[in-house]
């Protein structure tokens, strides 16, 4: 099937002059790099540093580590793993997801070279290069940025496929999905997209569906061997998502469609929930699957060619629809960072819509686009948790008679990791408190601690306390308890450090040198 005739160009002879090859412009490459390189030396967040504490163990705990400890795939770990090999400062662990990032954008001028035009593909780039949800997930030690590569890499490949498909097309179209689903579960939904462009795009011989058939099942057999983890992981998180606000507020689902094309809006929607469980998600999926058969049923019976916009626009959609879908079913967590891959579709549809527009319209219209996302830039640069000074500030205050605590356990881990284990820091609640098998994220401070903590606390002068991540989700972790308990024992916080993201304390005696 020609790639022309999919995408409803008129001959062959078009899309030829259409297509010149990937070659992306060095300036949107230096664009991309030049916005995604400052302030790579910040202090690392909570969850950057659980990434190197997987990542630094052997190939085997590693694995066991993510499988019991953790919510995601393990492939960013591997690659992490490997990546620390040649370093491990700050600059250095994130550059794996600034070259992540900054071969998003080639892909993404690709793609749009291959749907629209050369134009088109430009606008498209820019779009990547200056998005700050795609500048700030590249400036992460986190899967965010593999996933969105892995994302953008399997739509490429798609493109090609339906252009021109070949067994080397196919294979890497197979192995680019799979490395999807390893990088992060949400790759499902691009997935889930795929497969409906790919229906979209026909009509398909009877050998092009074999072949996407058994694509389908390659992606599915790959993945396979970690779906015994993926059970385990489930069990983890599964009293997580119960401390999720489902209050429908009205911004959301314009947040979502905007937060698409480039990050514009924060991509948070609280949808109130309608159903609960598997039943709930496949109901929910079904919906969604019944809308793109009718919208497909449509185009053929009108004889109509769905175009690069239009694939585009069904891709972003269908995603978002499942992404919804699976926080209305099951309380799935969503944020910027974790559909950050669907701005790979957003961008390549704004190069499409806009490759026909005058140059007098594009550039004012990207000069207010890039004025809203400079204004975004500070907040992606921010330090967003400093342990690196908390862990220098407990180092110089610390006496060998006090104790140090978080509240949240994973605080402690951060405390150590940046201390390079000079403060011992205890988190609460201890571990011999909790209940056997309890392997909930929740990890809070309940009533029925209280007073072990209180025998464990009130052996000590003086105590410092971290407080940091005390809510998930709308759930408190205990800071309330704890903080009642220090009162009816007679501390008083005597100094108190506000670093970004971390709060830390000093408690001691109630006496003369006590102050609030």
């Amino acid at each position: 099937m020609a790639w022309g005739q999919s995408l409803g160009v008129r001959d062959k002879t078009i899309a030829a002059k259409r297509w010149r090859g990937p070659v992306v412009p060095p300036a949107v490459t230096a664009l991309a790099l030049a916005l995604r390189l400052p302030a790579l030396g910040k202090s690392f967040n909570g969850d950057e540093i659980f990434s190197q504490q997987c990542a630094v163990k052997p190939i085997g705990a590693l694995l066991h580590c993510v499988a019991t400890t953790d919510s995601h795939p393990p492939l960013y770990y591997l690659l992490l793993h490997g990546w620390r090999l040649a370093g491990s400062s700050e600059v250095w662990v994130r550059l794996l997801s600034v070259a992540l990032g900054v071969s998003t954008c080639w892909l993404i001028y690709s793609i749009a070279a291959l749907v629209a035009s050369r134009r088109g593909a430009l606008i498209a780039a820019v779009l990547a290069a200056t998005s700050p949800t795609l500048i700030g997930i590249s400036q992460l030690a986190r899967n965010y940025a593999l996933v969105t590569f892995a994302v953008a890499l399997s739509t490429y490949l798609l493109a090609r496929l339906l252009r021109r498909p070949n067994i080397w097309g196919w294979i890497g179209y197979t192995a680019a999905a799979a490395a999807g689903l390893y990088s992060f579960y949400y790759a499902a939904y691009a997935l889930a997209a795929h497969n409906a462009a790919f229906a979209a795009a026909g009509p398909h011989d009877r050998r092009m569906w074999r072949n996407w058939a058994i694509a389908q099942a390659a992606v599915a057999g790959l993945f396979a061997p970690w779906l015994r983890s993926l059970a385990r992981q489930i069990g983890t998180v599964a009293a997580d998502t119960s401390c999720i606000d489902t209050t429908l507020r009205a911004g959301n689902v314009i947040s979502c469609l905007t937060a698409a094309v480039g990050g514009v809006e924060p991509f948070e929607i609280l949808p109130v929930r309608l159903t609960s469980g598997l039943p709930g998600m496949v109901i929910e999926g079904g919906f969604a699957a019944v809308g793109c058969a009718v919208f497909i049923t449509w185009l053929r019976r009108r004889d109509r060619k769905m175009g690069g916009a239009a694939l585009m626009a069904l891709m972003m959609s269908v995603a978002i629809a499942l992404a919804v879908a699976g926080r209305i079913a099951v309380g799935a967590y969503l944020r910027p960072s974790y559909l950050a891959f669907v701005s790979v579709f957003g961008c390549v549809l704004a190069g499409a819509c806009l490759e026909r527009a005058s140059w007098k319209w594009i550039v004012p219209l990207a000069a207010m686009g890039m004025t809203v996302q400079a204004s975004r830039l500070p907040a992606v640069y921010a330090v967003i948790e400093d342990w690196r000074g908390c862990a220098a500030l407990l180092e110089a205050h610390v006496r060998p008679e006090e104790q140090v605590c978080a509240l949240f356990a994973g605080g402690a881990d951060y405390v150590e990791w940046y201390s390079l284990n000079k403060v011992s820091v205890q988190g609460l609640p201890p571990d011999e408190l909790r209940s056997d098998g309890e392997r909930d994220l929740i990890r809070a401070v309940k009533a029925e601690h209280m007073p072990a903590i209180a025998r464990y606390l009130t052996r000590h002068g003086g105590v410092w306390m971290v407080w940091s991540h005390i809510k998930r989700g709308s759930a408190d972790r205990g800071s309330g308890l704890v903080k009642a308990l220090f009162a009816r024992t007679g501390y008083v916080v005597q100094e108190r450090y506000l670093l970004q993201g971390v709060t830390v304390e000093h408690y001691v005696r109630a006496g003369p040198r006590a102050v609030r």
